[in-house]
């Protein structure tokens, strides 16, 4: 995934209407999606829940 191509402003809308209640699981994510998943954090614009094979 490109973190580039991601448009945090229309994601942060979408937080801001479901008032900050989102939460997103990843499953085995990539370096990008993981980076991509701590700027919306950082934005607080949703929760995460991270799924590896193995303990991180």
């Amino acid at each position: 995934m490109n973190t580039n191509s991601i448009n945090f402003a229309q994601i942060r809308k979408k937080a801001e209407s479901l008032k900050n209640c989102l939460k997103i699981v990843l499953v085995y994510p990539d370096d990008s999606l993981l980076s991509a998943a701590r700027i919306a954090i950082k934005k607080h614009l949703a929760d995460f829940i991270v799924v590896y094979k193995e303990e991180v």
